[in-house]
Parts: C-alpha cells; structure tokens; sequence
C-alpha cells in the first residue's frame, strides 16, 4: 500500500458515473476530424456520437431513447458552423440554398430537394438551409 492509494476510496459505480459524466481519454472515442469532405463522414460521425451517448448512459445505468439521443446530437451538430466542420469545397452554396427555399408552395417538393441535398452534400449542408 502507498501513500496515494489510501487517500481516495472511490467504487467501480463511482468511477463509472465519473467515466460517464467526464468522458474517458479512450482514444477510441468518437471525434469529429479537422473538417467533413463528404456524407458518409458526417454518418459516421453521428452514429458514433450516438452510440457513445448509449454506451455513456448504460454505464451509469441509465436507458435513453436512441431517436432522443439522435435528436440530441442532430441539434448539437446543427450548432456547429459549417466552417468548422465542412471543407471549403463541401459546402452548400448561396445559389443552391436559394433554390431549395424558393421551389414554391408544394412542400413535398422542397422536403424531396432537401433529402437530395442531404443525401448529395450531407447533412450539415442540409442544416444550412433549414
């Protein structure tokens, strides 16, 4: 025994919830690279993000709803600029935000361009326009 072990007693649940509310230097933890180039990066990233989120919560115990956890991350990731996160050439121009905005008044066909411009420029991009 040495000086260091008898000054903290904490429990495997402590450490745990410390793990959960802290997060962990696990360097296989999900982390946005310096800048998406594509969609799939962006899925990626948010399912891992999703599945952290699950993975911390279950470890303290807790059951959360995976379409709340998702909307969770959707909105933090909507947050971020899409400067930070997008490379120059991935982002969504003016002139093609303009077009998904003024489609008309049928709103079937502006959710089927958004859908297309997720699914061709991501969701971030997607976001921009929202």
């Amino acid at each position: 025994m040495n000086r260091y072990t008898n000054s903290i007693s904490c429990s495997l649940p402590d450490i745990l919830c410390l793990m959960a509310l802290f997060g962990s230097r696990n360097e296989d933890a999900p982390r946005a690279p310096a800048q998406f180039t594509s969609p799939h990066e962006e899925i990626a990233f948010l399912r891992a993000q999703i599945a952290e989120k699950e993975r911390s919560a279950s470890l303290v115990g807790q059951t959360l709803e995976r379409p709340a956890i998702a909307q969770e991350k959707v909105l933090e990731y909507k947050a971020q600029s899409a400067e930070q996160i997008l490379t120059p050439d991935y982002h969504i121009k003016a002139d093609e935000i303009e077009k998904v905005v003024n489609l008309g008044a049928e709103h079937k066909d502006t959710v089927d361009e958004l859908v297309r411009v997720m699914m061709e420029r991501g969701i971030k991009n997607a976001l921009v326009i929202l």
